[in-house]
């Protein structure tokens, strides 16, 4: 599948849209500077604007991420399927086929949500979390920080 390209104006955008994104000082800052983004460029998903980004509001996410009290209970990938959440760790198997990797991922799900909960995180919240602390880490934030008032300091 071909992608569309970028025009030379759409070009000379995404250092500015880069830029926002990066500059973020709060979740919904940098949810408007994604989505502010994506009307600017109009780009394709599977476009090299479209990954920049992705790549730039994930980086930004963490580190908001990072900087927050409940930033502890989202999921994190580390070096070598390294799974961690409030502290504990466990390691996600690579599965060797396509039903191994569903698998040990379902299994990994299973364990972060229950992890969770262990924390105080109720089963609806911690599945929205799940879905989307890898691809969206901060809209994980905000849905942690709108169900759970008070922050959990446990871990």
């Amino acid at each position: 599948m071909r992608t569309k390209r970028l025009s030379k104006e759409q070009k000379l955008q995404l250092p500015a849209v880069l830029a926002a994104i990066g500059g973020a000082a709060t979740i919904d800052e940098l949810e408007e500077a994604f989505q502010a983004g994506h009307r600017a460029l109009d780009d394709h998903p599977f476009s090299t604007a479209w990954n920049e980004r992705g790549n730039a509001m994930r980086a930004r996410g963490w580190d908001l991420i990072e900087a927050d009290p409940q930033g502890h209970l989202i999921p994190r990938l580390g070096e070598r399927h390294k799974l961690s959440v409030a502290g504990e760790t466990t390691r996600v198997g690579y599965g060797h086929n396509a039903a191994g990797v569903r698998w040990v991922w379902a299994e990994a799900e299973a364990w972060a949500i229950g992890h969770l909960k262990s924390h105080g995180v109720a089963e609806e919240t911690a599945k929205t979390v799940w879905g989307w602390c890898f691809e969206y880490p901060h809209r994980a934030l905000k849905v942690l920080r709108r169900r759970v008032k008070e922050p959990c300091l446990s871990g």
